[in-house]
């Protein structure tokens, strides 16, 4: 791996970069489904695919929130990154795409069944956990 501190700040770039696209993806694709440019109740809903729906964005965002957060307090991924320096920066775009991911599932979800509030709280648990994932050098 080179040291190299062009790289490794183009690294950083990305890593800011990729955090700004997924909160401009959600932020975008949830303003433009409460303005109704985007159709709403897209999912046709039946009570079992509901609840199938409302467990699976239960399941994806406490798996996904939970592990983006605590992955860099693993043993060995914390060994890693302190060995080389140059793989914080990667593990913050992994952080962001989980959560991300995570994030516009849920948000797809709320506005495609339009039929209750978990995977609105799940989207909002999900942003939430993005916050805490913002790139930062002093970590």
């Amino acid at each position: 791996m080179t040291q190299d501190p062009d790289y490794e700040k183009s690294r950083w770039r990305y890593a800011r970069l990729l955090y700004a696209a997924v909160w401009l993806v959600v932020v975008l694709f949830v303003a433009l489904s409460e303005t109704d440019v985007l159709p709403a109740g897209y999912i046709k809903d039946g009570a079992g695919l509901s609840y199938a729906l409302h467990l699976s964005c239960i399941v994806l965002t406490l798996a996904s929130t939970w592990g983006a957060l605590r992955l860099p307090a693993f043993a060995h991924v914390k060994r890693a990154c302190e060995e080389r320096r140059g793989l914080l920066p990667v593990l913050y775009m992994l952080r962001t795409s989980w959560l991300g991911v995570a994030a516009l599932l849920d948000a797809v979800i709320y506005y495609g069944l339009l039929d209750g509030t978990t995977p609105l709280y799940c989207l909002l648990i999900a942003v939430v956990g993005l916050m805490f994932c913002r790139p930062s050098r002093e970590a």
